[in-house]
């Protein structure tokens, strides 16, 4: 017997983009730049996801005077093998959205980073949670 899925679990590049879409009206007030978001073998041996920084060259003003104007986006990879386990995989997003409103924040280096003393993310992922993000997935 086959079983139906439900349509937020994210199995695709297209559901994690609308689980972001999502995620960053309801908790991050639509102020993330995610230009992209994907499934991918490419992060780290022990990782779930991995948040990285680009910068996109936009342009700007009438046809004769464009300037062109620098804008950080973010790209986030999730691991493949999260593809199958929903609430991991979603816990892993809103992990990854945390580094990247940080990053947006201007913070860098020990500053987003996600260990135990690490005072800024804990503190996001605590009025994450306290916003109702996390309920159902654990």
């Amino acid at each position: 017997m086959k079983t139906r899925r439900k349509s937020s679990d994210p199995r695709t590049n297209a559901d994690l983009r609308r689980f972001v879409q999502l995620a960053n009206k309801r908790y991050f007030g639509g102020k993330l730049q995610v230009a992209k978001i994907e499934f991918s073998n490419r992060v780290g041996k022990n990782c779930h996801g991995k948040t990285e920084t680009w910068v996109y060259e936009q342009l700007w003003g009438p046809k004769e005077t464009h300037r062109p104007v620098e804008q950080e986006m973010y790209h986030i990879i999730i691991h493949s093998k999260l593809k199958y386990a929903r609430d991991l995989c979603m816990m892993t997003v809103y992990h990854e959205m945390v580094h990247a409103e940080l990053m947006g924040l201007g913070f860098r280096g020990k500053d987003v980073s996600c260990k135990k003393s690490a005072v800024l993310f804990n503190r996001r992922m605590t009025e994450l949670a306290q916003a109702g993000a996390f309920n159902g997935l654990w």
